[in-house]
């Protein structure tokens, strides 16, 4: 179902379904183990970003960080 109009926005935490979320980052592992180009950076940065910002998980942290600076790594590059 489909809202029918505008709604309020909830800033509520969300805890993510366990299997769902290791599905999610298993994708992602695999999306930059190996060759990666510019937009599947940006793709999995833009994505651990999101994770990032639901989760207190100082690992989510310093992973967005890794590929936020391999992303600048390989626009530099172009």
């Amino acid at each position: 179902m489909w809202p029918s109009g505008l709604r309020t926005i909830t800033y509520e935490i969300v805890d993510p379904d366990p299997l769902a979320y290791r599905d999610d980052m298993a994708h992602a592992s695999e999306m930059l183990s190996g060759f990666s180009d510019l937009k599947t950076l940006q793709y999995v940065a833009h994505f651990l970003q999101g994770v990032e910002g639901n989760t207190d998980n100082s690992h989510h942290s310093r992973l967005a960080g890794s590929v936020r600076e391999r992303t600048t790594a390989e626009e530099s590059v172009i």
